[in-house]
């Protein structure tokens, strides 16, 4: 799917993320693959994950919360979100703080310009 789309439809890709995501013990690969690939259409089945007893490992949890944290003005992930802070505001906020760091850095012209370095002449 990322490295020849052109040979991948993207309904097959589905297809097996859905199969991958009902499996609780890896569920969170494929969701973090779906976050990655920003697939917000799959929101309501991925947050509908987090309450099922087979999907109740930390670490899909997690993957959960950091999906619904990035799905842009869906009411239903914001209110996901509002419930996680509820339960556990420290979770949320590392969650929040790990994915920070995942963001790109732009530099800044300013102040990344390479210094200029004088020419050294060798006699």
């Amino acid at each position: 799917w990322e490295q020849r789309s052109d040979l991948v439809k993207p309904e097959a890709v589905l297809e097996a993320m859905n199969a991958l995501m009902s499996q609780g013990d890896i569920a969170d690969l494929p969701i973090e693959d779906l976050r990655r690939w920003q697939r917000w259409d799959m929101t309501d089945k991925v947050l509908d994950l987090y309450g099922q007893k087979s999907h109740s490992i930390p670490i899909v949890k997690r993957a959960v919360i950091r999906f619904a944290l990035c799905v842009p003005n869906n009411p239903k992930a914001a209110e996901f979100i509002k419930l996680r802070r509820a339960e556990d505001p420290e979770k949320v906020k590392d969650i929040e703080n790990l994915l920070e760091l995942e963001k790109p850095v732009v530099p800044d012209p300013k102040k990344d310009a390479p210094k200029m370095i004088p020419r050294c002449s060798i006699r």
